[in-house]
Formats: C-alpha cells, structure tokens, sequence
C-alpha cells in the first residue's frame, strides 16, 4: 500500500497511471492534516510507502514529514519537489528515503517504487543490518536506514 499526499489531482491520477498494474494500492490525501488525522486514527493502515509533496498548503512537506517520523519511525519516505533549487531542508532531507523531482521519468519512478518495496520486504524478513544491501540505489541517497544513518528515534 502506498499513501501518496499530495493537493495536485493531476499528479494522483499520474500515480495511479504510473502505478497501474504494479499491485500497489493507493491512498490519495489532499492535505497534511488530512493525512494527519488519519495517521492518528483507529482505522490507519501503516503503508508501505509515502510519497509526499513538499508544497502543502497549511501543514507542508518538511513539517509532515517529521510528524510522520515521530509516530513511524522507520518509515519508506519519498518527497516530491516541483524545483530541485527551491524548498530544500537539509533536517527534513535526512529523514527521507529519497527525494524526486517533478515530472519524475516513468522508469525512475517505477525503479524507486520497487527498490523501496523490496526494502520493506526485506525489512520485515532479514536483519536490520542487511536489508539496506538490498536497495538497488545504494549510499548514495541518504537511507535513513542503513547502519551508519540510522535513525535516532526519540
């Protein structure tokens, strides 16, 4: 399952057009606090994955994407940015899987979408300390989750 949050309905339908046929279900949410309200709810389901969009209005990008680490901590985290020049918190960034750039080319996306997915099952089968060999990305994205950027959860 992934959760995709993101105010642009063109974007959702590009997602689900992207992600057709992949076996992924999807959660649209308009709005960080949308989101929010349901990640604290009774009825949330821990996704796979979030992709989330950095320009939010009200609770935006950055500041969901560190409410979302406070309750999951190591939680698969995709930013979506419209500017690879613009928006960039360096804190935020460290909390992510990885960062992406509108419009995002349809085979990178779908390579991300599965390296994180076999991360996540690799997550759930193998020890910590191996499942980031699994991610066909490597160091170079800023894992949260390998050994040496392992979160700190507080």
């Amino acid at each position: 399952m992934i959760h995709v949050i993101d105010d642009d309905m063109m974007f959702f339908r590009l997602i689900e057009y992207m992600l057709g046929g992949t076996g992924h279900e999807i959660f649209c949410f308009m709005s960080g606090e949308e989101y929010l309200e349901y990640l604290h709810s009774p009825l949330f389901q821990k996704p796979s994955i979030i992709l989330c969009d950095i320009r939010l209005p009200e609770t935006g990008g950055h500041d969901l994407v560190l409410e979302i680490r406070k309750k999951l901590p190591f939680q698969k985290i995709v930013q979506i940015n419209n500017d690879t020049g613009t928006d960039r918190n360096q804190h935020t960034e460290s909390q992510l899987c990885y960062m992406l750039y509108k419009p995002v080319p349809y085979r990178y996306f779908i390579s991300v979408i599965n390296s994180l997915s076999a991360c996540e099952d690799a997550q759930k089968s193998e020890a910590a300390s191996e499942y980031s060999l699994k991610c066909a990305f490597g160091l170079n994205h800023a894992c949260p989750f390998h050994e040496s950027k392992r979160l700190n959860p507080a």
